[in-house]
């Protein structure tokens, strides 16, 4: 049994995937390029709200908003377009979702978006096309039977992850199904180049890149901020992580380091800080030293990059500088 296929059988049930349906709902114009607020369907009786950002440079016509089925046309439809889907962080902050990596509040209740996770705004203004969604859990997935978001979200986090442990599946099983379907929709739109799609995040975003990364094969570069260590090393540390980075049995047969090597000769690159306390530095150091080999072996090596920065646990302008160049391999 391949790596591949023994981690997806711990990963459990998948959901089932249904059609999607996707209705463009509202679009707002911002400096450089336009957002669109975008539904879809994930599984049956589930249905979500996530952030299209369109670049200015794409020609993209005004919706009609009288016509919030149709897509948005492109008046030079011959031409394609990379695209990234952006995914947020975790950092407690379970009212905040795709409204931090897009910088755009859709429902005007969130206050100080940090500037430094707007990771998905960057890119749109670079060119790309971005789709920002929630993970279960987060902003609009947040189910208010459980209270507000900001004093019992973590309680919720866990209801979710032991009812698919109890079910079979595993909460990291929900949000790859759900990342792939977000990229479905970019797969849908006629102006993307479905051979040029990355996956970018930071911390919780982060680890949801890696594995995205290596379970979806349309995605040609994956982009990691300060999102892993081995699970050995945060297990001794006593680190508590968020519930989705459990897969049930994955300590008895491999750690962080198979699956990103798994990914090779496909693009990768992560950032980590030194003092990042979520993620100890010598696990990191392993991974990186396991994957550079790897893809070494490959004749791959250009396809792979750290940037381990004395620091903590951040996406810094630095950081971002470095692997905004490294996308532009897309």
């Amino acid at each position: 049994m391949t790596f591949r296929e023994r981690t997806l059988k711990h990963l459990g049930i998948f959901p089932q995937s249904v059609p999607l349906k996707i209705s463009f709902e509202k679009e707002q114009k911002f400096d450089g390029y336009t957002g669109h607020i975008i539904s879809y369907n994930l599984e049956h009786n589930e249905r979500v709200r996530s952030i299209l950002l369109i670049p200015d440079s794409i020609l993209i016509s005004s919706l009609s908003m009288q016509e919030p089925k149709i897509k948005p046309k492109t008046p030079q439809s011959s031409k394609k377009h990379p695209a990234i889907l952006a995914i947020h962080q975790h950092n407690g902050e379970y009212h905040l979702g795709k409204a931090e990596p897009a910088a755009w509040d859709i429902n005007g209740k969130i206050i100080d978006l940090n500037p430094m996770y707007a990771y998905g705004r960057d890119l749109a203004k670079k060119g790309y096309i971005v789709i920002c969604p929630d993970l279960l859990c987060f902003e609009e997935r947040f189910d208010p039977y459980f209270g507000i978001p900001q004093n019992s979200g973590l309680t919720y986090e866990v209801f979710e992850f032991t009812k698919r442990i109890q079910q079979g599946s595993s909460l990291q099983a929900k949000y790859l199904h759900d990342m792939s379907k977000a990229i479905d929709v970019l797969c849908d739109l006629e102006y993307v180049d479905t051979s040029r799609i990355g996956v970018i995040g930071h911390s919780l975003g982060g680890q949801t890149t890696l594995y995205t990364t290596w379970y979806d094969e349309r995605v040609k570069v994956g982009v990691s901020s300060c999102g892993f260590g081995t699970m050995e090393t945060i297990i001794r540390n006593k680190v508590s992580h968020n519930k989705a980075a459990y897969i049930p049995g994955f300590s008895t047969y491999a750690d962080t380091y198979d699956t990103l090597c798994d990914i090779a000769p496909r693009a990768f690159a992560f950032t980590s800080g030194v003092n990042d306390y979520l993620f100890p530095i010598d696990g990191v150091r392993e991974i990186e030293q396991k994957a550079k080999q790897k893809y070494a072996e490959l004749n791959a090596s250009d396809k792979f990059m750290t940037h381990i920065f004395d620091g903590g646990h951040c996406f810094d302008d630095e950081a971002k500088e470095k692997v905004y160049a490294f996308l532009e391999r897309l």
